[in-house]
């Protein structure tokens, strides 16, 4: 009995195709998808204003919930919308000979800040380069500039961060 259940397992795997024993491989989104950030009023080399992503985070809405008790129900808690507030976007892409980023953080180290204050359009594009999604931008500047190593390639990388006063989604 011994035998045949070994010799069917050992057969089992033999007749099993290859591509199903890939399919549970994950698929590295950084990969799949790019982001093309371009902020109006800014020129680079990557074109007309134009810069590309290999990944962005802190897409997000949120509003506040205010807790208050009503006068004659004090036996629960209402709670209502409070303050609206967006989330800093960040930004992270290989360091290039690109520097109109930098130049815009420039104008906010230097406290034009209302120079700085930019609109703008972040698009998620697919491989083929198509769009996927749509994020309009409202009153963005950068507050902050970095290099970072990326941890699995070892590569430089330019982050940046972007405060916005609206995000919305297109």
């Amino acid at each position: 009995m011994r035998r045949t259940l070994l010799a069917l397992s050992c057969l089992s795997l033999l007749v099993i195709p290859a591509s199903l024993l890939g399919q549970n491989q994950k698929k590295d989104p950084l990969t799949n998808f790019l982001f093309a950030l371009k902020i109006d009023g800014t020129t680079g080399d990557l074109g007309a204003g134009t810069a590309f992503f290999k990944s962005v985070g802190g897409l997000s809405s949120e509003t506040e919930v205010v807790e208050f008790q009503e006068g004659g129900a004090n036996g629960a808690v209402k709670k209502i919308p409070g303050r609206l507030k967006f989330g800093n976007i960040l930004l992270k892409r290989a360091v290039s000979a690109d520097k109109s980023l930098a130049l815009w953080r420039k104008l906010v180290e230097d406290g034009q800040f209302q120079q700085a204050r930019k609109n703008g359009t972040l698009i998620l594009l697919d491989k083929s380069n198509k769009e996927v999604a749509r994020w309009t931008i409202i009153n963005c500047w950068p507050s902050r500039i970095s290099i970072e190593v990326d941890e699995d390639t070892g590569e430089p990388l330019e982050v940046i961060l972007v405060a916005a006063e609206a995000i919305r989604r297109e």
